[in-house]
């Protein structure tokens, strides 16, 4: 996962072996600010990621065999929340998933500790994908650049709803 098409590429030459094939996919992402970091969420396999995600709790009890933590919200995507107490929020087995994720390899969490850390941020583009064949560590990958199919709408939305988020969009 990077922030940029650059980095994800330039990873991609580092680890490239003879036979290896590369594919990259632009995601869009729930990106929050603190003065401790930078949390970003995305979801894996999905064509609108985080669209089963509500910033409202869908239950008042929690899931069966767990237990709301300590000062329990109904929506933590407000200001002077915590990026952690955000980050559980997320986790599949939350409260506040209209439709449950997978619960393993679907929603991703990415803290970074540089709360002004640049990413791109989201436009109303389609989002692409990229793939090439190695030809082996003496050629450069030539990278084709293919038209994607994830929808944005459900990380805008959230952001609109948080006013410290900013929808971007990373690389895979």
């Amino acid at each position: 996962m990077a922030t940029s098409n650059h980095d994800v590429e330039s990873d991609a030459e580092k680890r490239r072996e003879n036979g290896s094939v590369w594919s990259i996919t632009e995601l869009p992402a729930l990106a929050v600010a603190s003065e401790a970091g930078t949390l970003v969420i995305t979801q894996l396999n999905q064509r609108t990621p985080l669209t089963g995600y509500s910033p409202e709790a869908i239950s008042a009890p929690p899931p069966q065999g767990t237990q709301l933590m300590e000062g329990a919200r109904n929506r933590y995507l407000i200001s002077g929340t915590p990026l952690a107490h955000i980050a559980l929020s997320f986790e599949p087995g939350s409260r506040f998933w209209k439709q449950k994720p997978p619960p393993q390899d679907s929603v991703i969490l990415l803290y970074l500790p540089n709360p002004k850390i640049q990413l791109e941020p989201l436009t109303d583009q389609l989002f692409r994908r990229r793939s090439q064949p190695s030809g082996g560590r003496q050629n450069s990958i030539c990278w084709s650049v293919l038209p994607g199919d994830v929808d944005s709408s459900a990380v805008s939305r959230l952001a609109s709803d948080f006013q410290e988020a900013v929808p971007s969009q990373i690389s895979f």
